[in-house]
Order: C-alpha cells, then sequence, then structure tokens
C-alpha cells in the first residue's frame, strides 16, 4: 500500500468513527501542496463535507484529525490548515519502506504493463556521417534511446527508427 493509500482509507476510517460521512458520500481526495512547507499531502476532505454538515470546516478538520488513527513512523505530522486542509508529513518508515521496495525489486522495479504490447516506433536523429559530432546529435540521440527505454519498461512494443542526416 502506498502512503496516498494508506491516508485514504486512514481518513475513510476516521470519517466514519466520527459520522461525518455514514453513506460514504465525499471522495477522499488528496493532493501534492503547491508549497513543500504544507507537508507531503493534503486534504480538502473537510471542505467538501462542510456544505453538507452545515459546519465549519476547520472544525470538521479539527475532528478528523482527532480521529485518525496514524503509525506514528509513517506519517510524522498531521495539520489543519488555511480554511480547512489537513496537510501530512511522511516519517521516516515511509520513506525507508520505499527505499526497500526499490531494493528488493531492483531491475524490475518502475517496470509495468500499461502500454500492453502495443506497437509504439521512436523516431530519432543519429549522428550526421558527414560532419563532425555536436552536442545537439548526441543529446537528440540520447532522449531517443531514453524514451525508446521507459516506453519499453512500461510494456509497449518499441521500434527505434534512427535518422540518418547524411544531407
Amino acid at each position: 500500500m502506498n502512503g496516498e493509500e494508506y491516508l485514504r482509507e486512514k481518513l475513510r476510517q476516521a470519517l466514519a468513527t466520527r459520522n461525518l460521512a455514514p453513506r460514504g458520500e465525499v471522495e477522499v481526495v488528496l493532493e501534492k501542496p503547491k508549497l513543500a512547507a504544507h507537508g507531503d499531502l493534503a486534504s480538502n476532505v473537510a471542505m467538501a463535507l462542510a456544505s453538507k454538515l452545515r459546519r465549519n470546516p476547520r472544525e470538521i478538520a479539527a475532528e478528523i484529525v482527532e480521529a485518525l488513527e496514524l503509525d506514528d513512523e509513517v506519517v510524522s505530522g498531521v495539520e489543519v490548515a488555511g480554511a480547512g486542509f489537513i496537510n501530512f508529513r511522511f516519517g521516516p518508515a515511509y520513506f525507508q519502506q520505499g527505499v526497500r521496495e526499490i531494493l528488493q525489486r531492483g531491475d524490475a522495479y518502475g517496470r509495468a504493463e500499461w502500454g500492453k504490447g502495443t506497437r509504439v516506433q521512436i523516431e530519432f536523429v543519429s549522428a550526421n556521417p558527414t560532419g563532425p559530432l555536436n552536442v545537439v546529435s548526441a543529446r537528440a540521440a540520447t532522449v531517443g534511446d531514453v524514451l525508446a527505454n521507459l516506453f519499453a519498461a512500461v510494456g509497449f512494443d518499441i521500434s527505434r527508427e534512427y535518422y540518418v542526416n547524411d544531407a
């Protein structure tokens, strides 16, 4: 379970505990705040509930935060901010788990099957055989090759087409 899924589930549990959304009528949205000072993720769930409950969103947010049962190692801080945002900061255990997952999965980390074998042709420029090598040619070849590798890593069937500039 990633951090966003963990927090979404904990928010749902807190809402149910306090009977703030008895029929699950509110969508629990988590977003990355624009400013890093506001935490790693933020939720506006209290503001979404304010009109339905006819209450101040900051009060709702404070009640939700009070009901949250979070692992202190995973989430190091929670605060109510602004009009009723709930800001979350991840703790060391969250990041350590991420590193462990990367090490366990090795070369398979980040791979997926989004492309489902869809064929994609990536075309990019190779070096000009009639002229000197330059930074632009090297950059174009590198970007094209990296894009092809990324597409292949997420399940696309890639063919690479190198344009030879021999004019």
